[in-house]
């Protein structure tokens, strides 16, 4: 018994040798390689009048509301908005669990996604300024097989 267990030791010091010397594989995105992340609502904000939106104002004065998407029954709704750039996206959530809303990338793209809300509960809700156009997909990190959407976000209001 006490052999079995020294070659069980011996095979599980080997495997993480090799692990340590040739790293964790190539399937993984390597910290350089990663996409930066674009333009989103976190840069510095101007006004069509040349002012500069300060931090903490709240959000409904930094964009007009092009589009509201209700989470209710598991589903966000409508499942694909239009909005102009300069314009928000407001999620609600109406349903009687939290949700999330994450832009989609795909797990092995190595982006960064634009937008993350973190956990929205029942009542409360979450914005995002589209910045630039181009289609944005998103999930519920919490119900991704069932609540998914997209945002597609055309030239600018001006």
């Amino acid at each position: 018994m006490g052999r079995l267990v020294a070659i069980v030791l011996l095979v599980a010091a080997a495997g993480i040798a090799v692990i340590a010397v040739n790293g964790p594989g190539k399937d993984k995105p390597v910290t350089d390689r990663l996409t930066p992340v674009r333009e989103s609502s976190h840069v510095t904000t101007v006004r069509a009048d040349g002012s500069v939106v300060t931090p903490g104002e709240p959000v409904s004065a930094r964009a007009p509301v092009g589009a509201t998407v209700v989470m209710r029954n598991l589903a966000f709704a409508p499942s694909v908005v239009r909005v102009r750039a300069g314009q928000s996206v407001r999620f609600v959530n109406h349903d009687d669990v939290a949700h999330t809303v994450l832009q989609n990338v795909g797990a092995r793209s190595g982006e960064l996604p634009l937008f993350e809300s973190g956990r929205i509960v029942p009542g409360r809700t979450f914005t995002w300024i589209a910045q630039v156009p181009g289609t944005y997909r998103y999930i519920c990190t919490l119900h991704p097989s069932v609540m998914s959407g997209r945002i597609v976000v055309s030239g600018s209001n001006a």
